[in-house]
This record gives C-alpha cells, sequence and structure tokens, in this order.
C-alpha cells in the first residue's frame, strides 16, 4: 500500500519536512500491526493532518480503522481521553501500541467518515457533550493542562495581536486575558477536553448517533470545549450553538462568549503565522459576529 499524496502534502505541512522519513516507513508499519491484530487492510483513507489512517476489517468481520500518529504527546493524550470516556460508553479503541504510536479503532458508522450526519446533528452533539464532562479527568500526564496551555501558548498570541493592532475591531484582549485566567483558576474540578470539536471530528453511527473522534486531550474547565465548539464547529450557526450551549450546559453565556473570542483570536493569530488567509478570514468573521461584538462591549 503506498499513503495517499494528499496525506503526504498535510502531514508533511503540519510537521514540517522532518516527518518525511517517518511517513516512509508509516505503510510497512501499518502492515506489520494489522497481521499482529489479525487486520485485513484495504488502504489509507486520505484525510486528517496530524495522523496516517488505514481503513479494513477484523478477521470476525468488523469495520476498523488503524491511526499511526507520528507525536508521542499526541498520541499519549488521545488514547488518554478515549480511554477515560470509555468508562461511561462502549470503547472506540480496540487495540493500541504504545511503542509505535498505533491506535485500532471501532470504523464508526462501518466506514471511514462515519454514517449520514442527521439534519439535526448540532442538537444530538449538544445533547451529547455533557457525557464528555461528567468526570474528573484522571491525574495523569498525559493530559496537559489548558492553564499550562494558556500560559505558553494562547496568552503570547493573544498579546501579539494585540501589539499588532491590526484587527480592523476593536477587542478588550487584556479583559479577555484576565477573564480566562479567573476561569482557569476556578474551583471547579477540571475535566477531560475534547479541544478540537470541529464538526469531523464528530462522527454518527448507522442509528445517528454522534461519536467523538480525534480529541486533542486536555484537563480544564468544560466552558472551553462548549465554546470551541460553538466557534468552530461548522463556519455556520454560532446563534445556534450557542443557544444549546446555554441550554444544555447551564454554562454561563458570558463565560462561553468569552472563550469563543479567545479561540478565534488564537486561530487568527496562529493562521497569520501559516499564512493561512482563507482560516484567517474565518476567524474575523467569527469576531464580528454579533454576538460577540456584543459580548466585547459588555466587558467590564
Amino acid at each position: 500500500m503506498k499513503l495517499p499524496a494528499g496525506v503526504t502534502y498535510r502531514l508533511t505541512q503540519h510537521y514540517g519536512p522532518s516527518i518525511r522519513p517517518w511517513l516512509a516507513s508509516a505503510p510497512r508499519q501499518a502492515t506489520e500491526m494489522a497481521a499482529c491484530w489479525n487486520v485485513e487492510l484495504d488502504g489509507f483513507h486520505d484525510d486528517g493532518w496530524t495522523s496516517v489512517l488505514a481503513h479494513g476489517y477484523t478477521g470476525g468481520g468488523q469495520p476498523v480503522m488503524m491511526k499511526l500518529i507520528p507525536s508521542q504527546s499526541r498520541f499519549s493524550s488521545e488514547l488518554a481521553a478515549l480511554t477515560h470516556w470509555a468508562t461511561d460508553g462502549p470503547s472506540t479503541v480496540l487495540h493500541h501500541d504504545r511503542a509505535q504510536r498505533i491506535l485500532l479503532l471501532r470504523a464508526i458508522g462501518g466506514a471511514p467518515g462515519g454514517g449520514p450526519r442527521p439534519a439535526d446533528h448540532q442538537l444530538r452533539v449538544a445533547a451529547a457533550m455533557p457525557s464528555l464532562h461528567a468526570r474528573p479527568a484522571p491525574a495523569t500526564t498525559d493530559l496537559p493542562a489548558l492553564a499550562d496551555n494558556f500560559v505558553r501558548e494562547i496568552r503570547p498570541r493573544l498579546l501579539a495581536i494585540h501589539r499588532r493592532g491590526t484587527l480592523g475591531t476593536s477587542i478588550p484582549i487584556d479583559r479577555l486575558i484576565r477573564a480566562c485566567e479567573w476561569s482557569l483558576r476556578g474551583n471547579q474540578t477540571p475535566v477531560v477536553l475534547h479541544a478540537d470539536l470541529y464538526e469531523a471530528n464528530v462522527l454518527f453511527d448507522t442509528a445517528g448517533v454522534p461519536v467523538f473522534i480525534d480529541p486533542r486531550g486536555l484537563r480544564g474547565p468544560a466552558a472551553f470545549d462548549w465554546a470551541f465548539w460553538c466557534a468552530f464547529y461548522s463556519p455556520t450557526g454560532l446563534d445556534e450553538r450557542l443557544a444549546l450551549a446555554g441550554r444544555t450546559s447551564g454554562i454561563d453565556r458570558r463565560l462561553v462568549l468569552t472563550w469563543v473570542a479567545v479561540v478565534a483570536l488564537n486561530g487568527l493569530a496562529h493562521q497569520i503565522n501559516t499564512d493561512d488567509r482563507d482560516g484567517a478570514r474565518r476567524s474575523l468573521a467569527l469576531l464580528r459576529t454579533p454576538a460577540v461584538q456584543s459580548h466585547l462591549r459588555e466587558q467590564p
């Protein structure tokens, strides 16, 4: 089997040229692990920016996805999150190999990409999201703290945007930072965050039930996941998701909107640095929506 050109391009863009030797070895690793797990692989799935995906069947005929992850930290955090959530429902992980950083996963909906997305998919996802945060996060270093990520990455990016002053709209970044720091210092027990709730990372099984895949895996307040979902799940539908978040999570709408603005700004900073102009336009459009602008004007 040979990797699709799209997979090679996307992972090289994400990780840099140093990933090429790992990519060259990925087909052999997949073949060897498939033999070990009694899996017959059909081929590679041309999707994703951070891992290589292959699809096939177990000896018993169950459709599966094999996921090869070059980053040790990403492998560990994803496995920790999926294992934690499996306590409250069926596990998506059938086997794993820590040394080679490979997961064998149930193929949601029986095929790569999952089953059909129901018309009311946003409502179904909102109803399922509390299951992610039902129990406290386990005490493990495999799940980095959002608070540490905020200090190391998010806050410096926000301050860099503040210094540039080129947003074309008034945003009280200093006050947003203080509000997030207050949220992260709160007394609530940290939960396991998916932290990457794009539409592509929520698949549907044959019964139309949402299944969360590809978690980034962090520890922190549930408000972050709700805000990320509201902001980035889809380019449209922000107001509907905000209403669903309020009704389902019980989290203060103002706190969710604060994190919506912060994740949009953080995304914008990354998109500017990588010259992702389409992504930057989407983040700016999000920051300029009436809901976000109204909230920003109300910041104390």
